[in-house]
């Protein structure tokens, strides 16, 4: 597997390298995180294409994968694609199961996200330790003109934020975070929140729903002002995001009662989700 990553990469001509890539990973949040941060650089006039979940989007339109992260001759062949149209960003969610099968070990990350970590794919990793390791990869291959955003609330930030060897940003509610939230509401229409950041302030106002959205909403924005997106374009695009497919996605009904549909599948994503429609 480690001689078909750099045999992909040769082929298509070392495509990652020419491109800004953002690597995000973690137990949950993922798609979600890449989702806001697409939107975020589509409506601020820059091309981006995702690969993830919900497959490998351009923006001429959407094709199925199969995998989170697939493997590296589709990764290269997907990047060189976007090179082809002359598309310089993407956002790849990134598997622990990619990272052990080295399925992006040439894959040139600029930009590093760090959701959260609990428990998953343990038939596959066996303990939580193992689980972290195959994660960590990620940002200790980190060169160090190279960014690591990590979420500062999460239990193994600590390590995460030692693993990288680069510029490190830190996120949360927590105002120890380089990025952190100073006013935050959540209802059943929506999050209407005050983030600060240096100087800055963002006001967000979206119809995204919940704490762990608030998460996944901090780290895209954290990624956008890291490149240079400012928080005027940020606040708008947050405003025009359209709902992420099976993430909490209210269905229209003249039932009563609200209906969502939620992709959820671990424990913690479990309890974050009916907790917060219970708060709601």
């Amino acid at each position: 597997r480690i001689a078909l990553s750099q045999i992909a990469a040769q082929f298509y001509g070392d495509p990652s390298k020419s491109l800004q890539v953002f690597g995000v990973t973690g137990t949950n949040g993922k798609t979600s995180i890449t989702h806001i941060l697409h939107h975020i650089m589509q409506d601020s006039g820059i091309d981006c294409g995702t690969m993830g979940t919900l497959g490998f989007k351009t923006p001429s339109g959407m094709v199925s994968t199969g995998f989170t992260t697939p493997e590296s001759v589709e990764v290269h062949q997907m990047l060189k694609t976007l090179k082809m149209a002359d598309v310089n960003n993407v956002i790849m969610e990134i598997s622990s199961h990619a990272l052990d099968l080295h399925r992006v070990e040439n894959v040139d990350i600029d930009i590093a996200i760090f959701s959260n970590l609990t428990p998953e794919h343990l038939d596959f990793h066996g303990d939580m330790e193992s689980y972290f390791n195959s994660k960590v990869k990620l940002f200790t291959n980190l060169e160090k003109s190279k960014t690591a955003i990590i979420n500062i609330d999460d239990s193994y930030s600590e390590r995460f934020c030692k693993a990288s060897n680069c510029n490190v940003i830190t996120y949360g509610m927590n105002p120890k975070a380089d990025i952190h939230t100073t006013k935050f509401q959540s209802s059943i229409n929506g999050i209407k929140a005050t983030v600060k950041y240096k100087n800055q302030i963002l006001e967000i106002n979206t119809k995204l729903i919940g704490e762990y959205n608030m998460y996944n909403i901090l780290a895209a924005c954290t990624a956008s002002l890291s490149v240079g997106i400012n928080s005027e374009n940020i606040e708008h695009a947050l405003l025009t995001l359209p709902p992420i497919p099976g993430r909490l996605e209210q269905i229209t009904s003249n039932c009563p009662g609200s209906i969502f549909i939620d992709y959820a599948h671990t424990p913690d994503a479990y309890e974050k989700l009916f907790s917060t429609i219970n708060n709601l």
